[in-house]
């Protein structure tokens, strides 16, 4: 994970100078940090941000890049002549979970999805799933649950990430 960050860092010419360091990171480096080279505090400042679960603004800006990281589960309503899918998916530092929601489709503006989902301490994803699907069947049903909105004419379906 800390890899993947350095590349993608290096490759967007994310950090050019010291400066970038704490505006991108969020890192303030000591004085002697300042004076050795920048790909070594990059490394140093990376590196601590993950350990300290500081990377939440760097993730919120750069979902896309990471969004490999690791889905875990989508709600597709399916009826009216329409799709409408929601994705949940998360990326982590050392001790936390970003959870983060996609929606594509007629009805993806009834979910709010322009932060983070949820952040939780690592390993809390059965429980943020079943919230996710909860939320799912309000959007899509109301009060109905999965059975009643099938028997409705619409189809929703779960799909999980096996990993």
């Amino acid at each position: 994970m800390i890899e993947s960050l350095l590349e993608y860092i290096k490759a967007n010419n994310l950090i050019c100078d010291i400066e970038d360091v704490l505006d991108v990171l969020n890192y303030e480096p000591d004085d002697e940090e300042k004076e050795i080279d920048l790909d070594v505090l990059i490394k140093i400042a990376v590196q601590s941000a993950y350990e300290n679960d500081t990377l939440e603004g760097f993730f919120l800006e750069h979902w896309e890049e990471f969004q490999e990281g690791k889905w875990l589960v989508d709600a597709k309503l399916k009826g009216g002549g329409y799709t409408t899918t929601f994705d949940l998916c998360r990326i982590n530092s050392l001790n936390s979970y970003y959870y983060k929601v996609f929606g594509v489709g007629i009805d993806a503006e009834c979910w709010d999805t322009s932060g983070f989902y949820e952040i939780t301490d690592c390993e809390e994803d059965a429980r943020v799933i079943e919230t996710f699907k909860d939320r799912a069947l309000e959007i899509y049903g109301g009060d109905l649950n999965a059975e009643e909105i099938n028997n409705s004419g619409f189809v929703i379906n779960f799909t999980f990430n096996e990993d």
